[in-house]
C-alpha cells in the first residue's frame, strides 16, 4: 500500500468526511469509507472513526465541510424566502387589484341605480337597495380566509415566522 503525505487526505478519509458531515453516523460514515470495516462492531467503527477525527488535517477538512454544508443551506433558505416575499409582494399587488376591481364595480353598481332607477319601486326601497350595495363587503369571509390560508402557506415553504419577523 503506498504512503501518502501527512496531511494530504486519502480518497476513504475524504469519503468518511463528505458521509459525515452530511449527517450519517460517523460509525456508518466510516463503514462507508472502509468498506472491510462493515463487518466489525459498531462500537469498534465509532473507535475508529474517532481516531481518523484526532487527526488535524482530517478534521480541519471536517470542519470545513461542514461549514461548506452549512453555507449552502443558508444560501438555499435565503433564496427560498426571498422568492416567498416575492410571492406574497405579488399576492399582495394581485389582491390590491381585486379589491379595487370590485370597489369600482359596487360603485358603478350604485351610481346605475341612482341614475336610472326602477319605476317599479320607491324611491326609499331605491336608496335602501344603493345603501346595501354600498354597505357589502369587498372581500367575503371564505375570500379573507383563503387569502390568508395563501400567506401562511407561502410563509411555510419558506420558513418565515410572521410572528417573529413582526418583533
Amino acid at each position: 500500500m503506498a504512503r501518502h503525505k501527512r496531511n494530504t487526505l486519502t480518497q476513504a478519509q475524504k469519503r468518511f468526511i463528505i458521509e459525515a458531515a452530511s449527517g450519517k453516523a460517523r460509525s456508518d460514515a466510516y463503514a462507508a469509507a472502509y468498506p472491510r470495516s462493515a463487518k466489525w462492531k459498531p462500537e469498534s467503527r465509532a473507535v475508529a472513526a474517532a481516531h481518523l477525527l484526532a487527526m488535524p488535517h482530517v478534521a480541519k477538512a471536517y470542519r470545513e465541510e461542514l461549514a461548506r454544508i452549512e453555507e449552502e443551506e443558508q444560501k438555499r433558505a435565503d433564496w427560498t424566502r426571498q422568492k416567498s416575499i416575492q410571492a406574497r409582494m405579488e399576492f399582495k399587488r394581485q389582491l390590491e387589484d381585486e379589491f379595487e376591481r370590485r370597489r369600482v364595480a359596487t360603485l358603478a353598481e350604485a351610481e346605475a341605480l341612482r341614475q336610472a332607477p326602477p319605476t317599479d319601486r320607491t324611491p326609499g326601497e331605491i336608496v335602501g337597495e344603493i345603501c346595501r350595495i354600498l354597505q357589502k363587503p369587498i372581500l367575503t369571509a371564505g375570500a379573507a380566509s383563503a387569502y390568508h390560508a395563501n400567506l401562511d402557506g407561502l410563509d411555510k415553504a419558506a420558513g418565515i415566522d410572521r410572528e417573529a419577523d413582526a418583533i
